[in-house]
Order: C-alpha cells, then structure tokens, then sequence
C-alpha cells in the first residue's frame, strides 16, 4: 500500500484567513502564501483540539484551492483573522508509521529474496568441498578442502562480464571490459559466453591484463589459472615486475575444447607493483584466444575450477554478476582508476566529526599539551573549536610536530595495514596508508598533514594506540582546519569522495550525536551547574559523614566508566542544613562502582560532621564535576 506524505514547511510560519470561509468552501484565502508548501498538502485552521486539518489540491498567488474539508476535526465556518499555517497533524503521524511500516515489510520482503538467493545458488553448485582438483608441486591432481580461494582479480568471469563502457569490440591500447586493459594493442571481442582477444600481425606480443597494487602479497605465494581455448601456441603470463623476471607457462595447441593452464609464483618482498595477466605471441594469427574464466588466489593451488567425470572443466564458483558490478563501480570506466564509493568502513576513531564535536569540557580554545574536546589532547598545537570546524594552531614546530591525538583500545592495528585520512574546512582530503609496529613510531606525511601512529609510547599504554593528526612541521603553514578524521584497516580511505564537480563529500552521515557522546562519556564524564548565590544551589546528590570533615556520595553515571577515574571537582559545598554549608576542598574515588553510580569522597576544611550525618552535596557559582578516565 503506497501512503502519501506530505512535505513540511520549516518552523511552521503561520498566515490568516483573508475572509470568512463555511463549512463547505474549497477556496481559502490567506494572508501569505509562501507559508504554505507546494500543493498537494495539508494545513490545520485554529490554534486549539477545536481545530480543522485540511488538504489543498493547488495553490494560487493568494489562495489555497481544491481543498478538501475536515481531514481532521469537523468543516465548519471560520472567520476573517483566524490562524492557518503548515503546523504537524496526527495524520502526519499515522501516515509516517504506516510508511515506515511499508518499507520494514518491503526491507523484509528483500532479505528473504536474497536468502533464497543464496540458497539457490548454493544449491546449484556441484559436487562437494573436498572434490575440488588442484595441482600439487610435483604437477599431479589433488583435492583442495574447500569450495574454492578468494579471486584476488575482478570481473574475471568473462561469461557475462561487466561492461560499463557498452562496446562489444574493442580495438588498440586503453581500457576494454571493467578492471581489464590492453597494454600493447590488439582487438578484444565479446562472444556470447566467452571473449576473444587477437594479437596484432606487426607484434611478437600483445597483452591484455588487469594491474594489481602486491604490497599486500609480498613474500606469499600466488598462484594465476587461465580457462581458455586456442589454436594456436600462445603464452600465459602471471605476473611482472613482483619477481626477478616475467613468470609464464606456454600453453600447447588444442582442438576446440577449453583447457586450463595454471602457474603459481612466490611474490618477491620488494616488489614496488605488478599486474597479472593473458599474453599472445603468435604474430599475425586471426583466430586469437577464446577466454572463459581467470583467477588469482593465495597459495599454490588452483580452485577456479575442476573436472567432470568426463573430464570437462567446470567452473567452481557460481557467476555472481551483482557483486562484480558493485566491485567494478569503485573504479572508473574510462581509466581505470579508483574513484571510491559512499560505502565505507568503521571509523576505529571516537568523536571525529569535528564539525559539530562532543565537547564537554565547554572550552572554546584549548592550549597545548591539555585533554581538549573529547578523547583528543593537543600535542604541541592550540584547538579552537570553529563553526563548522576545528581550528589546530601550532606553537613552535621547529624542532617537533604540532598534532591533537587520541587513544585508542584497540591494540589489533599492530602490524596492520591502516589509513588515516582528514577532510579540511577548505575541502581538501589528506590521506595516508602505513603499517604500525610495536616498538616504532609511524609517521606519515601528506603535503602538509602529519598522520602519526605510536604503540609504545609506554608500557601501561601496549594496548592503547596513539593517533595523531597535524601539522608537518616543514610545511610552514600557521593553521589546520579539520572537518572530520578517520581511521580504518586496508590501504583505501573511505572517509569521503568526489561528487560530480570533484568536490569532497563526506561517505557517511553525521554520526549520532547522543551515541557519540555515551562512547565519550565512557572515558569521561563532566557535570556543570548554573552559576549563582546560595539562593541557586543545587543538590546532587544525598550522602553520609564518614567522619567530622568528609563525607561519602553516589553519583550516577550515563554509563559505565572504562576504568577507576580521576576526579576534578571546583565550587561545591556540603551542607547539613539550609545555611550550614562548609567548601569541598578535595576529593576521591571510591572503586568499584555500585549499580552504575561512582563513590566520591569529598574532603572539607572546618567541618564539624558527626558520623552518619545525613549531608547534601551542592553546587554553588557555576561548579563542576568531572570524572575523567581518559588513556
């Protein structure tokens, strides 16, 4: 069922009736038209549960028209001067829940279809894990446990290939299908079930491939598989430039039927960049070479596919066209190179929308070498919290970097590959990729960007990463001004994109700012009160004399703590009574906590409690409170 929802009008302006109106009238005249959203839409008349809900089918220079009477409460006459306006209605309401409830039903709808999706295609599939057939070392057939390796290529099932670019034949050097090039020249033809690539009479070689970035391979194995069918003797070839030389196998000629050819090779360590791909030489020949399928997977067995019992070799994984073309939507068409996509992974970072940051300490500038907004602490740098923005103002970089930093309880980025990317005020993305290690500071440069990440810089801190994100201290810039930050596994950013004018967009939306501030809350947690004279005191919390100059209290938290905080406490006082009130001057933490709710004990000077007095804890000219558990 569709439900119609009707836009509404921001801060609901409202006008008046311009002349009296009965119970039956479809013409209304108002006072100011622009209060009213284009037609069709709803506007209530009166101020009160007195009032009429209508819908209008049109609007005029003056007037709404068409309208249907009584939607909600009853037509009836109304006066000149009486409100009406764009205001919220219940059927506002209802018709939201029943759209919502629409699209949960049509959410449901599609996930059942892609399960049965799923199963089908699992279905389809033949044979068993274990029956799989690969090649060991010696070059004889043996089974590899499981269905089948990761394909580290893309669109590399050339049945049904995507094909951005809509040709079916394509001729010289550039990008052909989605992923695949031709390096040399030649002719790519799509057939129906199968492409064909020619070489060029004037050539000993043309190749056609698809490049990929090793540093994530080096020093493993890999092995490249190739179906094809050809009648002529024709090189395949894995690899260049990831070993000492071109690794390659020559491929004998056939009668028809398609046949595997597979080569495995060990990545070299320092290979700088790679690609793997199918290479012809046979100069001049007309009947090029018929591809079905290629793959490269860790390890040195092939599993792109297998053998029938009448020794025809059948693809193990099924096609799985919509996955190949959400994979091939990251790069572009026309060059091949990554573009990116909305889609993006978790930020491992705590409050990085810097555009509207969770900033319980309230300060609008913090100075160096101070915890600032929450979770990040300036190192060597000012932040001034900007509309928009944080501002990082260095102070003297000559010898150091200037950065804000943060902590981070997730000692699993050790030895991994990261990136750590930063979007400026000035819509410029700063982005970097490297592999932090125990025992070394990882520094990262982008122009005028510092990226730093250090897992030791002490022994209580193994476990907690440091981030930081800064100034260069050679690029001799007096400012950076920072949207928003991330920090992710794998060596691509997904923090923002390029729109159509090439403008950077943020991947993700504005995170949830109550969420954001309860995971801030954890490391701390800050309580401010109105300043004022005794006559504004507020209490907070209830507690008992322990003994004639301290008292016990228990605060609640919004969440639990990560650990036993510090406490900072300034213009609280404990009173007995309406005017027997004596200054906080110290306080400590009882630990653990109880139910949520943090034991603090405050210490005052000229006390004279009894123990077990009943006392209250009270603010007094703008106190506060924080509990800080902070790395």
């Amino acid at each position: 069922m569709s439900v119609q929802l009707y836009p509404g009008m921001p801060f609901s302006p409202q006008a008046a009736l311009t002349n009296n109106i009965g119970a039956t009238d479809t013409v209304i005249e108002v006072s100011d038209i622009s209060a009213f959203p284009p037609a069709p839409n709803l506007a209530t008349i009166g101020t009160d549960e007195e009032g009429e809900t209508i819908a209008y089918a049109a609007k005029t220079d003056t007037a709404l028209s068409g309208c249907v009477r009584g939607v909600e409460g009853t037509a009836k006459t109304w006066a000149k001067g009486e409100p009406i306006g764009r205001n919220w209605t219940a059927k506002d309401h209802a018709d939201l829940i029943a759209a919502v409830g629409t699209a949960m039903d049509a959410a449901d709808d599609a996930q059942a279809a892609v399960d049965n999706l799923s199963t089908a295609k699992q279905d389809a599939l033949t044979g068993h894990p274990g029956q799989v057939v690969g090649f060991g070392a010696d070059g004889a057939a043996e089974a590899v446990q499981g269905w089948s390796g990761r394909n580290l290529l893309i669109n590399s099932d050339f049945r049904n290939p995507v094909n951005r670019n809509g040709k079916t034949e394509y001729t010289g050097i550039g990008h052909t299908i989605d992923r695949w090039s031709v390096l040399d020249g030649g002719k790519l033809v799509l057939n129906d079930g199968y492409i064909t690539f020619y070489g060029r009479s004037s050539a000993s070689y043309d190749n056609f491939r698809q490049s990929i970035e090793p540093s994530t391979y080096r020093g493993l194995k890999v092995t490249f598989s190739v179906l094809y069918r050809s009648s002529n003797t024709d090189w395949i070839v894995v690899s260049k430039n990831v070993g000492s030389s071109d690794v390659s196998t020559r491929v004998s000629n056939t009668q028809g039927k398609f046949e595997l050819a597979t080569i495995s090779v060990a990545v070299s360590s320092t290979a700088a960049l790679g690609f793997f791909a199918v290479m012809r030489t046979t100069k001049g020949a007309q009947t090029g070479i018929d591809l079905i399928a290629a793959k490269l997977e860790l390890g040195d067995h092939q599993t792109l596919a297998h053998q029938d019992e009448d020794g025809n070799w059948v693809l193990n994984d099924p096609p799985d066209y919509a996955l190949q073309y959400a994979l091939c939507s990251l790069y572009s068409p026309i060059t091949g190179e990554w573009t990116g996509s909305q889609h993006s992974n978790p930020n491992l970072l705590d409050n990085w929308y810097f555009a509207d940051p969770i900033n319980q300490r309230g300060q609008s500038e913090y100075a160096p070498t101070k915890y600032a907004i929450d979770r990040w602490r300036t190192v060597r740098t000012t932040l001034q919290a900007a509309d928009g923005y944080v501002k990082l103002v260095p102070g003297d970089l000559s010898a150091n970097n200037g950065y804000i930093a943060q902590r981070v309880e997730n000692p699993d980025i050790i030895g991994k590959k990261v990136t750590i990317s930063a979007l400026t005020a000035e819509g410029r993305l700063y982005s970097m990729t490297g592999t932090p290690t125990e025992k070394t500071a990882l520094a990262l440069y982008a122009g005028v960007v510092l990226f730093y990440v250090d897992c030791a810089y002490l022994p209580e801190y193994r476990n907690s990463p440091l981030i930081g994100i800064g100034i260069n201290r050679n690029a001799n810039i007096s400012e950076l001004n920072l949207v928003a930050v991330k920090l992710e596994f794998g060596s691509v950013q997904t923090l923002a994109h390029q729109d159509e004018d090439g403008n950077w967009v943020l991947n993700d939306p504005p995170p949830n700012k109550a969420l954001e501030l309860a995971k801030c809350q954890r490391y701390q947690t800050v309580y401010s009160y109105p300043s004022g004279g005794f006559s504004n005191a507020t209490y907070i919390a209830v507690g008992i004399a322990t003994n004639s100059t301290t008292a016990r209290f228990f605060i609640e938290t919004p969440v639990p703590l990560r650990a036993r905080p510090a406490v900072v406490i300034d213009g609280f006082y404990v009173a007995r009574g309406s005017s027997d009130r004596v200054k906080v001057r110290g306080a400590t933490v009882l630990w653990p906590p109880i139910q949520d709710k943090v034991g603090v004990q405050v210490t005052c000077d000229g006390a004279n409690f009894t123990v077990g007095d009943v006392v209250f804890l009270e603010s007094f000219s703008g106190a506060a409170l924080r509990l800080d558990a902070n790395l």
